[in-house]
């Protein structure tokens, strides 16, 4: 007899179908430029939603899937998104981390809420390829 036990993984439909299990937190990057934020999940997660929360103007906060420092070619090939002050991004997204940056002077105060499935991240592969970082 047999003692497998059953866990989920990546196409396990289920998992992205049920509530998720919650992340939220306030960050604040540094002056343009001076730093980059990473946010490693506990779980691999489903949905995720970004809110640039600075009135001051021209302030984007600037989203990608990888590190600016692993490969010149999200910045030069533009691999990124910019979220402008005061609004919001949702991503339906299966990923195991999120890297933010600041693109504009002064400094940027924004918050992420994450639905994380329950899948471990160890069963996530490495987010790589065209329009993420080549």
């Amino acid at each position: 007899m047999s003692n497998f036990q059953y866990t989920p993984g990546l196409q396990h439909a289920g998992s992205y179908i049920s509530s998720g299990y919650p992340y939220l937190k306030t960050y604040t990057l540094a002056n343009s430029g001076v730093s980059e934020q990473s946010l490693e999940f506990s779980h691999v997660t489903k949905q995720i939603v970004i809110i640039n929360s600075e009135t001051s103007t021209s302030r984007d906060l600037r989203v990608h899937l990888v590190s600016t420092g692993s490969t010149a070619n999200v910045v030069a090939n533009k691999h990124y998104y910019d979220v402008p002050n005061n609004t919001s991004l949702t991503l339906d997204l299966k990923c195991k981390e999120i890297y933010f940056s600041n693109a504009s002077g002064g400094s940027i105060t924004f918050s992420v809420f994450a639905s994380q499935t329950q899948i471990p991240t160890g069963r996530m592969y490495e987010l790589t390829g065209s329009g993420i970082n080549v």
